[in-house]
């Protein structure tokens, strides 16, 4: 679950934001989204915490140059977001008595003991120990995977912008299948049904996959973290 919280007990909000069960690479990708609508000031914690072994485990909060603040595991959640964003400070926070008991809800005991000092005026860096910024585990989100599928099922790639004519052919592979459809720049550049590639709102454009009055993600059976080659001729 994420949350954003603006810095006001008295008029603050709390925005959930959910993440696909354990899966530390779409909470990387709705962090980073949400980042864009985030304010200085405004207090995140992001709860993501399979627990795989070979990524480190500690409880960290950064602080953006733009004044947002954001808790949650050190594991590769925040991947995105620090090469997006730069990071001004980061903090290590404290083992309580609490999370002692009960190693298996940081989110209860820690992060959102540190959301509440934050919101109670706090300083930063009063929160936890100084953390080095080298040390923030980032791992790589290779360029062609699906990051996002939405409730309809429509797919977004982490890719670059598309530079397609419209309603030229493009190939998708898609685990060793490869499919020719339509380049488009809404739905009804094809007819019900039938699937299409278009440039989504998504960031900087991400390209999204989707079914005119259908779901993408269930007829070819695509998931988070699904490689997509996508080929085409070029406008440029």
């Amino acid at each position: 679950i994420l949350r954003s919280v603006p810095n006001s007990v008295n008029d603050g909000a709390i925005v959930p934001v959910f993440i696909d069960t354990f899966d530390i690479l779409h909470g990387a990708f709705l962090l980073r989204l949400l980042a864009d609508s985030l304010e200085s000031n405004d207090v995140v914690s992001i709860v993501c915490d399979p627990r795989f072994t070979d990524v480190p485990r500690d409880s960290i909060g950064i602080e953006l140059n733009n004044g947002v603040v954001i808790f949650g595991p050190n594991n590769g959640v925040m991947s995105w977001i620090i090469r997006d964003f730069e990071v001004s400070r980061a903090i290590k926070l404290p083992v309580s008595e609490e999370s002692k008991l009960h190693p298996t809800f940081n989110g209860k005991y820690r992060f959102a003991v540190a959301v509440n000092k934050c919101l109670l005026g706090s300083p930063f860096e009063s929160i936890g120990d100084e953390f080095d910024m080298d040390d923030i585990y980032s791992s790589k989100i290779s360029d062609g995977t699906v990051v996002h599928v939405d409730n309809y099922g429509n797919v977004k790639i982490k890719l670059p912008v598309l530079q397609f004519e419209r309603g030229s052919n493009v190939s998708i592979k898609l685990r060793d299948k490869v499919y020719t459809l339509k380049y488009g720049y809404e739905f009804f550049d094809v007819g019900e049904g039938e699937p299409i590639l278009y440039t989504g709102s998504s960031l900087w454009g991400l390209p999204e996959l989707a079914i005119n009055r259908g779901n993408f993600a269930k007829m070819y059976g695509v998931k988070v973290g699904d490689i997509v080659t996508i080929t085409g001729k070029s406008i440029k």
